[in-house]
C-alpha cells in the first residue's frame, strides 16, 4: 500500500490524541461523503478542534492513506468544517476520513534545466483516396446520359490530406444536369461535349453526403471544379461520349476498362482502331494510330485486338520492333495465319499518345478492347 506523502505514521492515534496544532497528529474524524477532488469541500466533524482559517490540513481515507486530499482550512463553526482542496492523492468517493494539521508548503524550487530534445520522428505521407470494388457502368435505365458507379468502399481525401471513408458506395451521374455550374451527381459546370472523355469522380461535403461527380478534366491535367460545400474527392475512372454526345457503352472494374458489345447501340461491335493493308510487316514499315479517342488520357495501357485473313499483321508500342519475322527483335503482338482468319487481344503499356502496328493485307483489323488506368487507386 503507499502512504500519503503529507501525513507521518499515526499508529496508535486516536482523534484529538498527541500535542493539538502539532502537524501529523489526527485532530478529528469524519463520515462526510466526499469525493477526492479539488475545490471547495465541507466536512461534518468534532466539535471545539483547534482549526482556524488558514491553517493547512490533511484530510485522509482511514482505510487506505494513498487516497488523500490537503488544502487550506476556510472555515469552522461547530461542526462544519469547510476546506479548500489544492493537492489530491487516489480516487473515488469515500466515508472514513481522518484529518489531521498539515506542515506550510515551502517555496517552489528553482526549475532544472531542459533536457537535449529527441530526434525528429518520421513525417507521414500524404493519404491518398482508394477505392476498393469499384464498378462503372452506363445506367440500365438511361445508358446514353446516365453513369452508375458502386464500390464497396472508398476512402476521399480533401486538400490539406485529411481523409473520409464510405463503405457501401452508390452513386448515378446525369450528364445533362451540372452544365453550368458544378452540381453534385451531374457535370461540374460545364457540357459534356462529343467524342470527348468524361472523367469521373467520388466526392463528398465533409458529411454524409457521398456524390458522384463528371468533369473534362483528367487527373493527369487538374482537378474538377467541386459543387458548394464539396471539399473531399477522389478519382474513379472514365467513360466516352461519342460524336452525337451518346455514352459509348463500357465496364470498369478496378482499374481495368472494356468497352461491352450491345446490340443496336453506338458499341455493337469493338471500336476499330485501323484496318487495311498498312505499313509493311517485313521492311517494317509502321503505321501509328493515336489512341486519345479509344483510351482516357489516364491510361497505363490499351487492350487490342489484332487480326488478319490468311496473312499477317503485328502491333508494338513503337516502332523500334523488328519484322513480323524477326528472332532478335520481334514486335510484342504478332499474328501468322495461311487460308483462315486469326485474332488475338494484347496489353500493351502506353509509351505515348500512339500504338503502331501493319497489316499485310486489306483483311488486316486493329480494334481497341479497352484499357487499364493507372490513375485509379483500386
Amino acid at each position: 500500500m503507499t502512504t500519503n506523502p503529507f501525513l507521518p505514521s499515526t499508529s496508535g492515534l486516536s482523534p484529538n490524541a498527541g500535542l493539538l496544532g502539532t502537524p501529523g497528529a489526527i485532530v478529528s474524524t469524519s463520515t462526510t461523503s466526499q469525493t477526492i477532488a479539488t475545490g471547495s469541500l465541507s466536512f461534518q466533524t468534532q466539535p471545539q478542534a483547534v482549526y482556524a482559517p488558514g491553517m493547512f490540513v490533511s484530510i485522509v481515507d482511514a482505510s487506505d492513506s494513498s487516497n488523500y486530499m490537503t488544502g487550506t482550512v476556510s472555515s469552522y463553526s461547530g461542526t462544519t468544517l469547510v476546506v479548500d482542496i489544492t493537492v489530491t492523492g487516489g480516487s473515488g468517493t469515500l466515508t472514513d476520513w481522518n484529518i489531521s494539521l498539515s506542515g506550510t508548503p515551502g517555496p517552489i524550487g528553482a526549475t532544472g534545466a531542459t533536457g537535449a530534445t529527441g530526434a525528429a520522428g518520421t513525417s507521414a505521407g500524404p493519404v491518398s483516396g482508394f477505392i476498393k470494388g469499384l464498378v462503372i457502368k452506363n445506367n440500365s435505365g438511361t445508358p446514353a446520359t446516365k453513369i452508375d458507379i458502386t464500390a464497396n468502399s472508398a476512402v476521399l481525401v480533401n486538400s490539406s490530406g485529411v481523409s473520409v471513408r464510405k463503405t457501401s458506395f452508390s452513386a448515378t451521374i446525369d450528364l445533362t444536369t451540372g452544365t453550368a455550374t458544378s452540381a453534385a451527381n451531374g457535370m461540374d459546370g460545364e457540357a459534356r461535349g462529343t467524342s470527348a472523355w468524361v472523367y469521373l469522380y467520388l466526392i463528398n461535403d465533409g458529411g454524409s453526403n457521398f456524390k458522384g461527380l463528371a468533369s473534362l478534366t483528367s487527373p493527369i491535367a487538374g482537378s474538377p471544379t467541386l459543387p458548394s460545400g464539396y471539399t473531399y474527392s477522389t478519382y474513379a475512372g472514365a467513360m466516352y461520349v461519342d460524336s452525337s454526345g451518346n455514352l459509348m457503352y463500357s465496364t470498369q472494374h478496378g482499374k481495368r476498362g472494356a468497352y461491352t458489345v450491345t446490340a443496336a447501340t453506338n458499341t455493337a461491335a469493338m471500336p476499330l482502331m485501323d484496318s487495311g493493308a498498312k505499313g509493311s510487316t517485313t521492311v517494317p514499315t509502321w503505321q501509328s494510330v493515336a489512341t486519345g479517342a479509344f483510351v482516357p488520357a489516364s491510361a497505363g495501357a490499351i487492350i487490342i485486338g489484332l487480326g488478319c485473313h490468311s496473312s499477317h499483321a503485328m502491333a508494338a508500342p513503337n516502332n523500334a520492333y523488328g519484322a513480323y519475322s524477326s528472332t532478335t527483335n520481334a514486335p510484342p503482338v504478332v499474328v501468322d495465319s495461311s487460308g483462315s482468319d486469326v485474332m488475338a487481344s494484347a496489353t500493351l503499356l502506353l509509351e505515348s499518345t500512339n500504338i503502331y502496328w501493319a497489316g499485310a493485307v486489306a483483311a488486316s483489323y486493329l480494334y481497341c478492347y479497352g484499357w487499364e488506368d493507372y490513375c485509379v487507386l483500386a
